[in-house]
């Protein structure tokens, strides 16, 4: 498997995982007036990374025909072409992981819109 499906595949695997630290951080800070402005943000970066992964899982499925399956906490099975095999990760590997994404949609997430008031 080249770069550039390998990467798909981390995308795929990563990005459900993003999601639900948003979803668990919006909880979190949920009707706390000073949060309203990260809550704005964190709506904005689940909605690319829901946008996102619909994509990822796109080109995985109608343009390269790769499927994978969460067989465990941290295992998932592959399958491309005639080869298959199962990647394992570690806990603290899929964390690194979903941090990075985590924080690359933060960033993304720049141009949101203020739809909660909080200070005024």
């Amino acid at each position: 498997m080249n770069n550039e499906l390998r990467k798909l595949a981390v995308d795929f695997i990563t990005i459900p995982l993003a999601i639900a630290v948003f979803k668990h951080d919006q909880k979190h800070f949920d009707g706390l007036q000073e949060t309203n402005i990260y809550l704005d943000l964190t709506d904005e970066a689940i909605r690319l990374l829901e946008k996102d992964l619909v994509a990822a899982k796109q080109q995985m499925y109608s343009k390269y025909h790769i499927d994978i399956k969460r067989i465990g906490k941290t295992e998932y099975r592959w399958k491309y072409q005639d080869k298959s095999g199962v990647w394992s990760y570690t806990p603290e590997q899929l964390k690194e992981m979903t941090e990075k994404v985590y924080m690359k949609y933060l960033s993304k997430a720049r141009n949101f819109e203020i739809k909660r008031r909080g200070f005024y």
